[in-house]
């Protein structure tokens, strides 16, 4: 089970009721899972982990974990209590928006933290024949090694939601876990962006994603981690004009 560690940065500000030495903690990211019964294709529930770095005060009472299905709306407030990771059920093909927040044994809070956005990918994740997904959905659309563990993974595309989802494998044939990536495809993208290759285009150790537009002639790459998080997406120079695509 793999967590992610947040990064923070530390601020000091008056209150109220006196002084909280506050630090913002900023999520690097929240990793889904799947826990895997009988078979590793058959996805049967799905949770999200957010895990976050501690804050170094003596008073820090607990943590708040804040969920909305839309950006900045936050319906759901989880007290986590004095943890630094939480897991939580989601729905499959649903966008999830979190921040986090503290609050010290005075009562009071700190400012939220950066909101994470994450998708997770309809039939659990995982690719075609596998997860509960129909026929012709999910499409294998690349092989490259996406974790850095020097064994190639596949790379699968869901065409009805845009999402993305690696099997990544034990250089046994053994799909180890089915990640999903944290961007999609989203509306305007398909069909016009098109996966057409994986590679380490950045030299970093991990695959990356290239598409290409098949109306514009451009073509971009989605830089990834080795951890699912897309980090950038730089477009190359050149571009595929009139008379070179058909």
């Amino acid at each position: 089970m793999a967590y992610t560690t947040c990064v923070c940065s530390r601020a000091k500000s008056r209150l109220q009721a006196g002084s909280f030495y506050r630090r913002l903690c900023i999520f690097t990211a929240l990793l889904f899972m799947f826990f895997l019964l009988a078979c590793p294709s058959i996805a049967r529930a799905t949770t999200l982990t957010a895990t976050w770095s501690p804050n170094p005060e003596p008073n820090i009472a607990g943590y708040q974990l804040l969920i909305g299905a839309a950006s900045g709306s936050y319906t759901t407030v989880i007290d986590v209590g004095k943890v630094t990771s939480y897991a939580f059920s989601v729905n499959d093909g649903t966008t999830y928006y979190c921040v986090l927040r503290a609050y010290n044994t005075a009562g009071l809070y700190s400012p939220y933290s950066a909101e994470v956005a994450v998708s997770v990918p309809s039939g659990g994740g995982g690719g075609g024949g596998g997860g509960g997904t129909s026929a012709g959905v999910w499409s294998a659309v690349g092989v490259g090694d996406l974790n850095g563990d020097r064994h190639a993974d596949v790379l699968w595309f869901n065409t009805s939601s845009g999402a993305l989802a690696e099997w990544l494998l034990g250089g046994q044939g053994n799909v180890t876990a089915t990640p999903g990536l944290s961007w999609t495809c989203g509306p305007g993208c398909s069909p016009p962006w098109q996966v057409v290759g994986v590679g380490d285009f950045n030299g970093d150790g991990y695959a990356d994603v290239l598409w290409f537009n098949a109306s514009s002639g451009a073509l971009g790459a989605w830089l990834l981690d080795g951890q699912g998080n897309v980090m950038a997406m730089p477009f190359l120079s050149w571009t595929c004009g009139p008379g070179c695509s058909h």
